[in-house]
């Protein structure tokens, strides 16, 4: 369903190792792989729904630049992408996070129309 929107935005951001959009209820709309990743995406998305969803005065806002957390060889960057519904990216250190945001507003409105 998001296979070509994903595509699109890892082409322009090579570092992209994974690429979902989760929903504020823990589970995974949907994934995609590039390369090898160390990190549990699936268990790291169901963590950050939880966290989100306990925060109850949260207002998800359209694409703000939300989570980042740096892992020795990875960066976990989460943008929301409705009240609902956000995306999580996991990637090489050396990402550039304005270059990504960029792209994924881009194609913000495809992958809301998608759901």
């Amino acid at each position: 369903m998001f296979e070509e929107i994903f595509n699109k935005i890892q082409s322009k951001n090579r570092e992209i190792k994974c690429l979902g959009i989760w929903g504020k209820d823990g589970l995974e709309l949907e994934r995609q792989a590039y390369q090898e990743f160390s990190q549990d995406v699936e268990l790291l998305g169901a963590m950050l729904a939880d966290v989100l969803s306990r925060f109850e005065t949260i207002t998800m806002s359209a694409l703000t630049h939300m989570i980042r957390i740096n892992y020795p060889d990875e960066t976990l960057m989460v943008f929301s992408l409705t009240k609902d519904y956000f995306v999580v990216v996991l990637a090489e250190r050396g990402i550039l996070p304005g270059k990504l945001d960029f792209y994924i507003k881009i194609h913000r409105d495809k992958m809301i129309s998608s759901f």
